[in-house]
């Protein structure tokens, strides 16, 4: 490699080329399929749905090739990769190459799918605040990743908070949906200006979330990564203190029990309730909903536990739900508890 910037720019690439060959392919397929379809009136409506549907895919693909994270084998959740801390560059472009290649491969994808999907939307299509609010999904997830790097909990927790507002934040771009919003609220005010403020705020979301990513990486790479002294003795007084169990166990099954929730029984309901309130609260400042709405907002609700169910069950399959190791730790084979539950015999 001529630089540690074009080796950077080549394991990001050779990373991601079968995915974002898989984009092109999909949109190209895309391209194809949706004009035949649109030349019908019956199957308008199909088209449209495909439409939004391929842009959603090609876009949540982008993401995951981009976000430049490892695993541990010891139990991580992902952080920025520390292999690459040995390299002879600054650590501003060692944070700032990946989220500009990431911010132009999300910003790529997203024009070609307005061009070859969206195309039939007309020239009013939006492009500025959506291009704005991918890059903000992308140095967000990023700056999380990397910036927690041990922290398991507040990292899933500033996930789910993360993925809430991007999955349903887009509302507030909407000129008809703010309208309504500002009036519940009062807001006498151009609803154009607040638009431009809220698009001027939203830019620098990208900018902070780079300078948080450096701060926290540049310690990482010179071994800071401790909790402060501070925080410590705030969580043992507060949380720590919550959470901290007096009462004996009533056998080894329940002191079990009770370790698996400690450890990750809360997940779900912390993530579900999170969802729900970041699905109530656009729908509530919105105003006045219609039947059809109303009805999807009641599904999405019903639907929510149950969907992310499917997605976080997947890490109760194994002995340790932040390990991607699937044996049993030995701290847990240990244990004066028989192999078989009693209950499955």
């Amino acid at each position: 490699m001529l630089s540690p910037s074009s080796a950077i720019g080549w394991e990001i690439w050779a990373r991601c080329r079968a995915g974002m060959i898989s984009v092109v392919a999909l949109v190209a397929a895309g391209a194809l399929l949706i004009p035949l379809l649109h030349g019908s009136e019956r199957w308008a409506g199909l088209a449209n749905s495909i439409a939004y549907t391929l842009t959603t895919l090609a876009l949540l693909v982008t993401l995951g090739c981009f976000h430049f994270t490892e695993g541990s084998r010891k139990g991580g959740f992902g952080s920025f990769p520390t292999r690459m801390f040995t390299l002879p560059m600054r650590t501003s472009s060692l944070i700032g190459l990946p989220m500009i290649y990431g911010s132009e491969g999300m910003v790529f994808v997203y024009l070609l799918c307005a061009w070859l999907l969206l195309g039939h939307l007309g020239p009013d299509r939006p492009l500025l605040w959506p291009c704005l609010y991918l890059i903000f999904g992308l140095t967000q997830f990023q700056m999380i990743i990397w910036s927690l790097p041990g922290s398991r909990y507040m990292k899933l927790l500033c996930l789910s908070i993360a993925a809430s507002i991007i999955t349903f934040g887009w509302m507030f771009f909407v000129p008809s949906i703010v309208a309504g919003a500002l009036s519940e609220m009062g807001y006498t005010g151009n609803v154009e200006d607040f638009m431009r403020r809220l698009l001027v705020g939203l830019a620098l979301t990208g900018p902070a979330a780079y300078l948080i990513s450096l701060f926290r990486v540049h310690q990482q790479r010179r071994g800071l990564t401790g909790r402060s002294s501070l925080f410590t003795g705030w969580w043992d007084t507060t949380i720590g203190r919550l959470m901290r169990r007096r009462a004996p166990f009533r056998s080894a099954n329940h002191a079990i029990l009770w370790q698996e929730w400690r450890r990750s029984g809360f997940i779900l309901p912390i993530v579900v309730v999170f969802v729900i309130a970041l699905t109530c609260v656009p729908a509530w400042l919105s105003g006045e909903l219609s039947g059809r709405a109303t009805m999807g907002i009641l599904t999405w609700l019903f639907i929510a536990p149950f969907l992310f169910a499917l997605i976080i069950g997947r890490g109760f399959g194994k002995p340790d739900f932040w390990s991607t190791n699937l044996k049993i730790p030995q701290y847990s084979a240990i244990r004066p508890v028989t192999p078989v539950c009693r209950s499955c015999q």
